[in-house]
C-alpha cells in the first residue's frame, strides 16, 4: 500500500474506528480537563484553608501546570517563607505532615534559590526522627495510646527529606537506614503494614490496611534511591500475583494474604532474600549501626513483599475513610517502585477512569468520609498530573508540550532506577549517545517497551541540537507513520513537523484522519510548526475541550468528528493554496481534493 492509498484507507477506516476508539483516545483529553476543573476548584476559598491544607493546594495547582511567575505561586512561597523567619522552621498543628509538603513545594517551586529555608524544614524533620527511625505526631498532639510509629506520618517525613535531597540538601545515610531498619521490623506476617504497628486502637488495629501498605512500599523505594540508586530492585518482575486479575475486583482490601514463597536465586537479587530468616548478613549489620549507608538487606524482601500485598488487593475505589489519600499515596508507589501493572491491571488508567466518573460539576471530589472537598480534590489532581512521575522523569523542553504533552503526565519510568541519582535524575554516561539512526529504528522495532526513553532522547536531541538533521531521515519518519503503535505514530508526526519542510505536510494531513486521537491533534500541532502559526485557525488543542467529564459518549464522538472535519478542510485548503510547485498535481492532490469534496 502507497502512502497516498493509505490516506484514502484512513479515511473508511474513520468510521468504523472512531467509535471504539474515541473513547478510549479521549481519556487523556478528559484527564487534562478534569485537571483544569480541580485546579479551578482549589483555587477557590484558599485563604480559609489550614496551613498544612493551603500548603498541599498550592503543591497540587504547581504540578496542576499553574505558572511558576503567578501570583498565586508568588502566595504559595510566602505561605511557607513565613513558617522560617525566626532561624528555624515552624509548622502548624500538622507538623511532619506539613513539614513534609512545605518542602515539597519549595524544592519543586525552586530549589537552589530556597535551599537554605529547605534546609530548616529538612533539620525540623531530622530532629524529630525517633532513634528508631521512625516519626509520629509530636506532643500535645499525639496520644500515649499512639505513642510508637506512625507509617502515615514517616512518609511525609521521607518525602520532605527526599524534596531537600533534590534541592542539594546532604541528608545523613544513618537517616534512611533507621528508616528501613524499622520497616523491616515493623511489618506484619502478611506483608502488610497498620498503621501504628503494634497498637492497637480504634480504626488504627493491628491488621495491615492498603492505604499503610502503600505507603510502606514508598516509604522503603524513597529510602533505598537516597542510599543507593544504583542497588535498587526491579519491582516490575514481581508486581503482579500469581491469581486471575479479574478476582480482585471484589477482594476485600483488609483481607489477609500470605505471599507466594519463591524459590531462592542468585545472590543481589530482590528474590534471594529468604523472608523466614532473621539473620543478618555482615552488610546490614555495618548500616544497623549507622557506620555506613548501604541498604540493609532486609529491604529488599520487605518491599517485594508489600509490594505483592498491595498487587493482590489493588482496587479503584478504597473503602477506608481516607480514600482519596489511596490515590495519590498509590501514585507515589506505583512510580517509586516504577511498576505499570498491579495485579496484572493498569493501575492508573483504572483508577484515572474512575476518579472522571466521580468528579462533581464544580470541579471537586469528594470521596472520603474525612477530610472534605478539599483535601480529596488536592490528592486527586496529583494523582492525575502523575506528581511523583515527573520528579522522577523530569526532562529539559524549550519549547510548549507537544499535542498537549508528547511525554506528559510522567507515562512510565525507565525500567533500570539504577540509572537515576539520589535527585530522581537521569544519570549522564560520558560519551554515551544514541544516533538519530538508533532512535528511528529502536522506534520501529518498538514494542512497546522504553517507547518513552527513545521519546525522550529523541525530542532532546531535536530541541538542543539540530533540526536539519531530521531532513534526512524524513523516509524513515514516513515508514514509522504506518506503524500500529499509535504514539510510534505520533512520535514520527512530532518530528516531521519539526522538519519544517512544507512538502512533508501532506504526512501531518494524513494524520489528521488518524483513528488515534493523540496522532490527530499531534497533526495539528505538527501543521502549526511548519505553517509558523501556533494558533492556527484558532482550533482547540483538544476536541473535548468544551465538553464536560461525564458527556455522553456519542456526544464526544461527534465532537471528534467535528473538529476532524474542520481540521481537515481548514489545513487541507491550505496546502492546496502553498504546497510546493513540484507535488502539484501528484497522486495526493488528486486523494486530498477528493477527500475535500466528502467534508462539504
Amino acid at each position: 500500500m502507497t502512502r497516498i492509498q493509505r490516506f484514502t484507507a484512513l479515511t473508511a477506516l474513520v468510521g468504523s474506528l472512531l467509535m471504539s476508539c474515541a473513547a478510549t483516545a479521549a481519556d487523556k483529553a478528559q484527564i487534562q480537563q478534569a485537571i483544569a476543573k480541580g485546579a479551578g476548584y482549589i483555587k477557590q476559598g484558599l485563604a480559609q484553608r489550614s496551613s498544612a491544607v493551603k500548603s498541599l493546594s498550592y503543591v497540587a495547582l504547581l504540578k496542576a501546570g499553574e505558572s511558576p511567575d503567578s501570583p498565586l505561586m508568588a502566595e504559595a512561597v510566602a505561605h511557607v517563607l513565613s513558617k522560617t523567619k525566626s532561624g528555624t522552621y515552624t509548622p502548624t498543628a500538622d507538623q511532619i505532615y506539613e513539614a513534609g509538603v512545605d518542602a515539597t513545594l519549595l524544592a519543586d517551586f525552586n530549589g537552589e534559590k530556597y535551599r537554605p529555608q529547605i534546609q530548616l524544614i529538612a533539620d525540623y524533620i531530622v530532629e524529630n526522627q525517633s532513634p528508631q527511625g521512625y516519626w509520629n505526631y509530636l506532643p500535645p498532639r499525639n496520644e500515649p495510646a499512639r505513642i510508637g510509629g506512625d507509617i502515615s506520618v514517616t512518609h511525609y517525613a521521607c518525602l520532605g527529606l527526599w524534596a531537600a535531597a533534590r534541592a542539594g540538601i546532604k541528608i545523613e545515610p544513618a537517616v534512611w537506614v533507621r528508616v528501613l531498619n524499622w520497616m523491616n521490623t515493623c511489618n506484619n506476617p502478611d506483608g502488610g503494614y497498620a498503621y501504628n504497628p503494634g497498637v492497637d486502637i480504634g480504626e488504627f488495629h493491628l491488621d495491615s490496611t492498603l492505604n499503610m501498605t502503600v505507603n510502606g512500599v514508598g516509604i522503603m523505594c524513597i529510602a533505598m534511591l537516597n542510599l543507593d540508586p544504583k542497588r535498587l530492585p526491579n519491582f516490575e518482575k514481581g508486581s503482579s500475583s500469581s491469581t486471575s486479575s479479574k478476582s480482585t475486583a471484589t477482594k476485600d482490601p483488609k483481607a489477609p494474604k500470605e505471599p507466594a514463597r519463591e524459590a531462592k536465586k542468585p545472590a543481589g537479587a530482590l528474590e534471594a532474600v529468604d523472608l523466614d530468616n532473621n539473620s543478618e548478613s555482615s552488610e546490614t549489620v555495618k548500616a544497623s549501626s549507622g557506620s555506613t549507608g548501604s541498604i540493609p538487606d532486609k529491604s529488599f524482601a520487605r518491599s517485594r513483599s508489600a509490594l505483592q500485598w498491595v498487587s493482590a488487593r489493588f482496587v479503584t475505589v478504597n473503602q477506608a475513610s481516607h480514600a482519596a489519600y489511596y490515590y495519590y499515596s498509590l501514585e507515589r508507589m506505583g512510580a517509586l517502585a516504577n511498576v505499570k501493572t498491579l495485579d496484572g491491571r493498569d493501575w492508573y488508567n483504572e483508577c484515572a477512569e474512575e476518579l472522571l466518573t466521580r468528579q462533581n460539576p464544580d470541579g471537586s471530589w469528594t470521596i472520603s468520609s474525612w477530610g472534605g472537598a478539599e483535601l480529596d480534590t488536592c490528592f486527586a489532581v496529583l494523582f492525575l498530573t502523575r506528581s511523583t512521575g515527573k520528579i522522577l522523569r523530569r526532562t529539559t523542553t524549550m519549547e510548549p508540550p507537544v499535542g498537549g504533552g508528547l511525554l506528559s503526565g510522567g507515562r512510565g519510568l525507565p525500567d533500570d532506577l539504577s540509572e537515576l541519582d539520589a535527585n530522581g535524575n537521569p544519570k549522564k554516561k560520558k560519551g554515551e549517545k544514541s544516533s538519530l539512526d538508533e532512535l528511528l529504528a529502536a522506534l520501529q522495532n518498538s514494542d512497546g517497551s522504553g517507547l518513552e526513553e527513545t521519546q525522550t532522547e529523541l525530542i532532546q536531541m531535536v530541541q538542543l541540537g539540530d533540526k536539519k538533521q531530521l531532513v534526512g531521515q524524513t523516509d524513515k519518519l514516513i515508514t514509522l507513520i504506518a506503524q500500529p503503535d499509535p504514539e510510534v505514530r505520533r512520535t514520527a508526526i512530532w518530528a516531521i513537523g519539526r522538519t519544517g519542510d512544507l512538502s512533508l505536510a501532506k504526512y501531518a494531513i494524513l494524520g489528521l484522519d488518524d483513528p488515534d486521537l493523540g496522532v490527530m491533534t499531534e497533526s495539528h500541532l505538527a501543521l502549526c510548526w511548519t505553517a509558523r502559526k501556533p494558533n492556527a485557525f484558532k482550533l482547540p488543542l483538544s476536541p473535548l475541550a468544551d465538553l464536560p467529564p461525564d458527556a455522553p459518549e456519542d456526544q464526544k464522538t461527534a465532537a471528534v468528528e467535528s473538529w476532524r472535519r474542520q481540521a481537515l478542510r481548514l489545513w487541507g485548503e491550505w496546502y492546496l493554496r502553498n504546497r510546493p510547485y513540484a507535488d502539484r498535481g501528484d497522486e495526493f492532490e488528486t486523494n486530498l481534493r477528493n477527500r475535500l469534496l466528502q467534508l462539504k
